[in-house]
């Protein structure tokens, strides 16, 4: 591994640990969320993001949430307008991420997904989900500077690696086929508020692992990922709990963010499926460490609804893939 790829390797582990630990020290809701959105800012070998592209960032994802919070009301007492404005959000957050690449759209679909769900049981609920989305996206980007304060490119590192993106015919059949899989998933959670985030999360991370795959290993890297995710996810759990200390939960999540910080950073196919997988662990951990819904869900219940969320976003994924071949 080049010293570029290292110091990128040592900037995503310290994204992904950083927020988690300080988050359950400190007592924030979902602390594992700013860790999952600074993965995604970070994922890709970048420049910092500048001051007034943070500001337009963190408040984006907040209007995105608002606007979501808004529009459920307006729309859910109709289900077929719903259906369609649901669809039509989901197409569009795809299409942009297909074809821009950056982290952003990522946390956009999100809100576009998870905050209907919420709102559908409660609107405070939603709101407070709004506030702490919010707050994980300072988070993550506050994170993100640091890290290349911490770790920054030499004078003489690799020039930047621009995020993966498609031409307009690909990202718009990608977005298509993740549109035709999330909206069944979101109709279905709907009265399930306690598994939104958790589906939500782990259906994109698949669908955005999956746009970068060749169709013929898709499938096998998709469950891998979800498999390899899902056990160290386990293992780190099984690990804190043994011994519930923070000198334990830091140990354990510096191991789990450098191991998949150091696939991260080597990029290529391989890098979103380590990027998939290490958000299943790190989101298994959290929920498990801190439910936001339902303090007696046990963790062996969250490791079944990303199990069940993966199984059907790659069943679908694949189903769909086949009939709509690549041109």
């Amino acid at each position: 591994m080049s010293t570029s790829a290292q110091r990128h390797a040592l900037r995503i582990a310290g994204a992904i640990a950083l927020p988690f630990f300080a988050g359950e020290v400190l007592g924030w809701s979902m602390p594992f969320l700013g860790s999952i959105f600074a993965l995604q800012l970070l994922a890709a070998r970048q420049p910092p993001l500048t001051l007034r592209a943070a500001l337009a960032s963190v408040l984006g994802i907040g209007a995105a949430f608002a606007a979501a919070i808004v529009l459920t009301a307006i729309t859910l007492p109709h289900p077929l307008v719903f259906t369609l404005g649901a669809g039509l959000a989901v197409f569009g957050g795809l299409y942009a991420q297909a074809r821009k690449g950056t982290g952003f759209w990522f946390i956009l679909l999100i809100a576009i997904c998870a905050t209907p769900l919420l709102a559908n049981q409660s609107e405070g609920l939603a709101v407070s989900f709004l506030w702490i989305a919010v707050g994980a996206m300072l988070v993550a980007v506050v994170t993100a500077w640091l890290m290349h304060a911490a770790f920054p490119d030499s004078g003489d590192t690799e020039p930047a690696v621009p995020a993966p993106t498609m031409e307009p015919h690909a990202a718009a059949r990608a977005a298509l086929i993740g549109t035709l899989v999330l909206v069944p998933l979101l109709l279905l959670l709907l009265g399930h508020e306690s598994a939104a985030v958790v589906a939500t999360v782990t259906a994109l991370s698949l669908l955005k692992a999956a746009s970068a795959q060749e169709s013929t290993r898709t499938a096998l890297g998709l469950l891998a990922a979800n498999v390899i995710g899902g056990a160290v996810a386990v293992a780190a759990y099984a690990a804190i709990t043994a011994a519930p200390t923070l000198a334990m939960l830091a140990a354990v999540m510096l191991a789990v963010a450098l191991a998949f910080g150091g696939r991260i950073a080597l990029g290529g196919q391989a890098a979103a499926l380590a990027s998939a997988a290490c958000v299943a662990a790190v989101l298994l951990v959290g929920m498990g460490l801190s439910p936001f819904t339902d303090s007696a869900t046990a963790f062996g219940t969250r490791l079944m609804q990303v199990l069940l969320a993966s199984a059907y976003t790659v069943g679908a994924f694949m189903l769909l893939e086949n009939l709509l071949p690549r041109r």
